[in-house]
């Protein structure tokens, strides 16, 4: 499972609260399937951000972009304030074997 999560709140600073939603939902998640789901979402700003990032007018595009960077291990477009959050669980999927049978 991989979940895609917009983490805009703007009540508390964005990295705790960024890691506050990935404990929690970690925490909800029954052990033994710790090693199947992911979580991803965008920090520091809503969404929206990417499309003037990437120069990009729709999210299907910028969808596109990043899945392409993922099998090759090159993650350049990942490289941003808003997707580096995203790094520690992409690497977790690459050795949980995911991008070996979601690439292929």
């Amino acid at each position: 499972m991989l979940l895609l999560i917009d983490f805009d709140d703007k009540n508390e600073p964005i990295e705790t609260n960024f890691n506050k939603r990935i404990d929690k939902f970690n925490k909800a998640v029954p052990r033994e399937y710790k090693n199947r789901v992911f979580i991803l979402g965008t920090n520091h700003k809503e969404s929206e951000a990417l499309k003037k990032i990437f120069n990009l007018s729709n999210f299907e595009d910028i969808g596109k972009l990043l899945v392409e960077d993922c099998p090759n291990g090159d993650l350049s477009h990942w490289q941003n304030i808003h997707l580096k959050c995203n790094l520690p669980e992409i690497e977790r999927m690459k050795k949980n074997g995911i991008f070996e049978w979601l690439f292929k």
